[in-house]
């Protein structure tokens, strides 16, 4: 079987083992050359012209990327589009994998017969009614970080593209009720599979698994990445209630970021008056050492499909505190094996880290919990056989 996949990003040929370098991609391609020697596979990334390379058997080809912005936008696009076509027929695949509906690359389903599936991400049309923190308007938001002025009408782009790309492609992979129900609407005549998502190796087989601390000072972590919906807001007003109203001794470190200065603006809080540690980006190595190291994993996220920064906490035994949004309920049972919360409600995410931090029956049977769902979920061998066994039925059609 011939495949080709446009992963979105440089998967196994670019990997710098970040947390958002899409490493699961490149975990998955790995699981499936090992696993299937047979299949003959190759991947269009995005890259800044075009190439052909080799890598551990896999075909590599280079699609030149497109800034928005850029003079001759659409000029361009349609010469990109033209390259993944020169692609598809220089490659001859018997079937095409897409990775994400929010870039480019499932527009290669308009220009071909073969049969195409696209693995569902994140819904950017889903997205964009939450983007904005309540109370915030984009006339605000743009008056407040003036270097966002355009950030709306990208996204706006992205959702038109995200349907055209939708209506377009016949196949789905999916893992949530959130993202097979946004899709039945968006995509009305499309087929939807279900299959998980592969966690990076490093993380899923790691020997090091999270174990209640018996201390006083607390630590709590959380890894999300620069958009405004990812709830940096909700970090800072749970800490400072944390801090001032409920007395606990703690620090909550903060990875995926560089700062959280719009998120200050936004609230008024400072991250270093409220016990808040910025710590940047981490590799999956050093999240492993975090996530063990820590009392809590909290994922403040205004809207999400499946985040797999829960999935990996997750994985490590963590007890796991996220927001009840999105497809985050297909993850987190309440009470079972996570702790799911009211999206913007730094109160009640206060009272369960509280509770978490002064009850260790609860927080490992959650932790404990979450690992067995975690595991079972994102069980390579499974997730192979799901991914072939899409293949085929396709095939088949």
């Amino acid at each position: 079987m011939k495949v080709l996949w446009f992963p979105g990003n440089g998967a196994i040929y670019a990997s710098d083992n970040k947390y958002n370098g899409g490493g699961w991609t490149g975990a998955l391609a790995r699981e499936l050359i090992a696993k299937h020697p047979e299949m003959d596979l190759a991947m269009a990334i995005p890259w800044k012209d075009y190439f052909e390379d080799q890598i551990g058997g896999v075909k590599i080809y280079g699609i030149p990327t497109i800034k928005l912005k850029s003079i001759g936008y659409q000029r361009k696009l349609k010469s990109q589009i033209l390259v993944m076509r020169q692609i598809v027929d220089k490659f001859q695949p018997d079937i095409i994998h897409v990775f994400g509906s929010e870039h480019t690359g499932g527009m290669v389903a308009s220009v071909t017969k073969i049969p195409v599936v696209l693995h569902l991400q994140g819904i950017m049309n889903f997205l964009y009614g939450a983007w904005l923190p309540q109370n915030m308007s984009w006339g605000k938001y743009i008056r407040m970080c003036p270097k966002h002025w355009n950030e709306r009408a990208y996204i706006q782009h992205r959702c038109s593209t995200e349907k055209s790309i939708l209506n377009s492609c016949k196949f789905l992979m999916g893992r949530t009720e959130m993202d097979k129900r946004v899709s039945a609407i968006l995509s009305p005549d499309s087929k939807y599979f279900y299959c998980s998502e592969m966690l990076r190796p490093e993380i899923y087989h790691s020997p090091k698994i999270w174990t209640y601390h018996d201390r006083s000072k607390k630590i709590i972590v959380s890894v999300i990445s620069a958009p405004i919906y990812k709830g940096g807001d909700v970090i800072l007003r749970t800490a400072k209630i944390l801090k001032e109203d409920i007395a606990a001794d703690f620090e909550w470190k903060v990875y995926g970021v560089k700062d959280m200065k719009v998120w200050e603006k936004l609230c008024g809080i400072k991250a270093k008056d409220v016990n808040i540690c910025i710590c940047g980006i981490i590799n999956a190595v050093g999240l492993v050492d975090a996530v063990t190291d820590a009392d809590v994993f909290v994922h403040p996220s205004y809207i999400e499909n499946s985040p797999n920064t829960v999935c990996e906490a997750q994985v490590l035994g963590i007890p796991v505190i996220a927001n009840h949004v999105g497809g985050v309920s297909s993850l987190i049972k309440h009470m079972e094996n996570g702790i799911l919360l009211p999206a913007n409600d730094p109160y009640m995410s206060a009272s369960y880290v509280s509770d978490i931090f002064s009850d260790k029956n609860l927080a490992t049977r959650i932790g404990t919990e979450g690992r067995k769902v975690a595991i079972n979920r994102h069980n390579p061998n499974t997730i192979v056989n799901d991914v072939m066994n899409v293949y085929y039925k396709i095939l088949k059609q």
